[in-house]
């Protein structure tokens, strides 16, 4: 089995644990220490599952695949606090930028260090709230290109998540007013997905001798939220958000989402084992073997 030492996260608030925060104090409590969530992230626990790799996160809440996606959208979080416009978060290319300039990146080894890239949530849900039709070829491209850039640097490993079904979070599915929306929202997933997989297959065949993961958080996402899946994953709440501007839920433990559009941290940790089940190929949902206790060493990288 394949052994990482290091993991290089890019993407957006699903994967940022902590470097908005320290620059905008975004996102406040009752987020837990700057992370879009009530603990830690997928992220941070598939670092740990990878025999605790040390986890350089580069993510930023509220980054887009490409800047031109921000339009004039403020970041929030959205409960009380601090804002900041999308426009001044690094987007995926700047992050990669951010990270060639890190010194510490030279004592990385290419044979065991895993990137990550998942972003474009924002660019679909941006460019609909500014009155603009997403084009999910195109916000795919962005995540195949800077794979496309790690790849041509020498990197061996790297996972690619996909786009969950954003029609079902509480955002959309629970808005009356998005009601007439949600197919489209759904077809505009399908299309990024779908311009994903294509991307990646092309740079297979590139780059035939990396180790190119598909990280399918679309399928294990849906199967979360469906009957046998959410009594698989003792999650009794799968369509309301634990917390809002008043109410904070006494069980998070039990809830898919924590937020309108953000997984609890006991969600990101199934995500995790999902991913890590998809690197090594093995089957199932959920690791199979896991150690109860994990030290996780995470750093954030800000500029």
């Amino acid at each position: 089995m394949q052994s990482f030492k290091d993991v290089v996260a890019f993407g957006d608030s699903m994967s940022d644990n902590g470097n908005l925060f320290r620059e905008y104090a975004i996102p406040g409590p009752p987020y837990w220490q700057g992370h879009f969530t009530n603990g830690k992230n997928w992220i941070e626990y598939l670092a740990g599952y990878l025999s605790n790799a040390n986890l350089h996160d580069y993510a930023y809440g509220g980054a887009v695949s490409n800047i031109s996606n921000a339009f004039d959208i403020t970041i929030n979080a959205g409960l009380k606090g601090p804002s900041v416009k999308a426009s001044k978060i690094p987007d995926v290319f700047q992050q990669f930028n951010i990270y060639l300039r890190d010194k510490k990146i030279s004592s990385l080894s290419a044979d065991t260090t895993l990137f990550s890239v998942f972003i474009g949530g924002n660019d679909l849900s941006f460019s609909a709230e500014s009155g603009a039709i997403p084009n999910p070829v195109t916000i795919a491209g962005n995540s195949i290109t800077v794979a496309d850039m790690i790849l041509s640097r020498g990197g061996k490993h790297i996972l690619v998540s996909n786009m969950p079904p954003l029609q079902d979070t509480p955002l959309i599915s629970n808005d009356p007013n998005m009601k007439p929306f949600v197919a489209f929202v759904g077809l505009i997933v399908q299309g990024y997905n779908l311009a994903l997989a294509k991307g990646l297959s092309q740079l297979r065949t590139k780059f035939p001798h990396a180790n190119i993961i598909l990280n399918d958080f679309n399928n294990v996402t849906s199967y979360m939220r469906t009957p046998a899946g959410s009594k698989y994953y003792n999650l009794t709440e799968v369509y309301h958000t634990c917390i809002n501007t008043t109410f904070i839920c006494k069980n998070p433990e039990n809830y898919f989402f924590w937020d309108y559009i953000h997984p609890t941290t006991t969600s990101h940790n199934f995500l995790a084992q999902h991913a890590f089940n998809q690197i090594f190929n093995l089957p199932g949902y959920v690791i199979q073997t896991i150690k109860k206790s994990a030290k996780f060493v995470t750093k954030s990288c800000t500029r």
